[in-house]
């Protein structure tokens, strides 16, 4: 059996796939790197690669919960982050536009493993920059981890940007004649609870990401 992902061997390109069989040595293979996505694996899955690779059964737990705060933990041979992306979408039954994806990560050896929870997440404009900037590669599972995260602030930003000019065109609209004040109110309450919902997230992300750059990003046996 396969998974989705992709290897490079010597700072170059090998496969899209990664065989389930032997991740052990796949992950302390030298001169190689790897990554994997798992997207809404099952409990059996996750736990079994968590069983080989040595992971704490709470990372399991917290790559599964799509409810969970942004953070990271570091273990004694890798390191563990839970990453929330953001997209605006059509709206929930909560009347909010906004889309949450997690991404548990698993950074180990030299193999970047992300288990996606919640909205579809992306991976392409991750995978783009792997392919644009052989620097990534070259930094190893820290260069693919950066890649991912700015991939994830770049939407932070897209969002802010549209909420912000949402709201200044609802500022616009009070100075015309006759507005609907009422449903300008209502337009721009909407606006701002989903501000807040996304600066809920926005917040220990940044939590998260210092503890990287502070530690390192890769994990060091």
């Amino acid at each position: 059996m396969k998974l989705p992902g992709m290897i490079w061997r010597d700072g170059e390109f090998v496969a899209e796939q990664v065989a389930v069989d032997g991740l052990a040595e796949l992950v302390a293979a030298p001169d190689q790197l790897s990554w994997i996505d798992l997207r809404h694996p099952a409990v059996e899955q996750l736990a079994a690669l968590g069983k080989e690779l040595g992971f704490d059964a709470h990372t399991i737990e917290d790559a599964l919960s799509p409810r969970e705060r942004p953070k990271t933990v570091r273990y004694s041979g890798y390191t563990f982050s839970l990453v929330a992306a953001a997209n605006l979408g059509v709206k929930k039954a909560s009347g909010s536009r906004l889309h949450l994806s997690y991404l548990g990560v698993y950074s180990i050896g030299g193999c970047l493993i992300t288990v996606q929870q919640g909205a579809p997440f992306d991976m392409q404009p991750v995978v783009e920059r792997w392919r644009d900037d052989r620097d990534l590669v070259a930094f190893g599972v820290d260069g693919l981890l950066q890649a991912v995260l700015d991939v994830v602030v770049d939407q932070y930003t897209a969002v802010l940007q549209k909420l912000d000019e949402e709201l200044d065109g609802v500022a616009d609209q009070l100075f015309v004649a006759n507005p609907d004040s009422k449903g300008l109110q209502q337009q721009a309450f909407s606006i701002r609870r989903e501000l807040s919902e996304l600066r809920r997230i926005i917040t220990p992300m940044r939590e998260a990401v210092a503890t990287l750059i502070h530690n390192g990003q890769g994990a060091k046996n």
